[in-house]
């Protein structure tokens, strides 16, 4: 069954750009998911960009249960929780039955085919995001908690789009799988509004 897409998006300080802020979409390796991108977050961050990042279709962030446990202690000790909760809303999948989720397992295939639909879902999933951030500040969103509506995007409340807009500028890279895909997607991505 197709698994919805969640995106991870990281604002930078105010202190070095004004909102609404350009986007990196990040591309993650093979067998990877995107938490990936938030060990370099921070340089991107630095140079006033937002950065995106969202599992390939079948990637996703697999944490087994010997480990579940010691991350959950960590991170609730940082008041993260609720961030590993998000990352666990992923697109991989137990392959093999082994009560473990596989990421990637199924990307690079003897069915050529689906090999290339898995590069294509990449191109699309940016594509639809684009268009969806390019929508920012144009519209109104339901907060989250008391259902208020508030301009799209705006996640701290002052009014104004955090993020993209109509004059957005959008950037994508990747490492590994995320490169190959950056590379198919480039071409088709100019164009899209």
């Amino acid at each position: 069954a197709p698994r919805d897409v969640t995106f991870t998006c990281i604002l930078p300080n105010e202190v070095v750009a004004e909102p609404p802020y350009d986007v990196v979409l990040w591309g993650h390796g093979y067998g990877s998911s995107r938490f990936e991108f938030s060990s370099f977050v921070w340089a991107i961050n630095r140079i006033g960009k937002a950065a995106c990042a969202f599992d390939f279709a079948s990637h996703g962030v697999n944490v087994n249960a010997e480990l579940e446990e010691t991350v959950t202690q960590v991170l609730g000790g940082l008041h993260m929780f609720e961030f590993f909760e998000h990352l666990r809303v992923s697109r991989s999948r137990d392959l093999d039955n082994n009560g473990s989720l596989d990421s990637g397992g199924d990307q690079w295939s003897a069915d050529a085919f689906h090999t290339r639909d898995q590069v294509r879902q990449a191109t699309v999933d940016w594509a639809q995001f684009i268009k969806s951030l390019r929508g920012c500040g144009t519209g109104t969103m339901k907060r989250d908690g008391d259902g208020v509506d508030v301009t799209t995007c705006d996640w701290d409340g002052d009014g104004a789009p955090d993020l993209g807009g109509p004059e957005a500028k959008f950037y994508i890279a990747g490492g590994s799988l995320g490169g190959i895909n950056a590379s198919v997607a480039a071409p088709v991505l100019v164009d899209v509004e």
